[in-house]
């Protein structure tokens, strides 16, 4: 597939927000075991939630939450089905995050990268933070990346 075909879109519609519940449901409740009782929380309705959208389907997602007076501007949720990854679509997702998150003037953004998605975040110009840590048996590691 080409960038051409897969549109980068604001989940600003239900079937959009569904995609990427589905997303993250597959990637982080099912694949992960990451979380137990809920793939939403109360950052979503203050943040910028993206899905890159092939044909129809929700493939990858991300989402950019506006700073906090105890924490900058933070990405978080960023994950790709299983039968997309490789292909380029979450580094889409995180593109659009960062142009948001510059375009919003935003100093600062945080995330906490999966340890094997440290290089992704490193060609963004994101910096490790700090020692990694483990959740749930997954190797993690605190990024931040200041506004160019």
């Amino acid at each position: 597939m080409t960038e051409a075909e897969v549109r980068v879109v604001p989940a600003d519609t239900q079937q959009r927000w569904d995609g990427v519940l589905h997303i993250r449901q597959r990637v982080f409740a099912e694949e992960q075991a990451l979380v137990d009782l809920g793939i939403t929380d109360s950052d979503d309705a203050t943040s910028l939630t993206l899905v890159a959208m092939l044909g129809g389907a929700a493939v990858s997602t991300g989402r950019l939450s506006p700073p906090l007076p105890a924490r900058a501007a933070y990405l978080s949720w960023i994950a790709t089905l299983p039968e997309y990854r490789g292909q380029g679509y979450a580094s889409m997702i995180v593109e659009q995050l960062i142009a948001s998150a510059d375009s919003y003037g935003y100093p600062e953004l945080q995330l906490a990268a999966q340890t094997h998605a440290v290089g992704l975040y490193s060609r963004y110009g994101f910096s490790r933070l700090g020692q990694p840590y483990v959740v749930r048996g997954i190797s993690h590691q605190a990024m931040t990346r200041t506004h160019r």
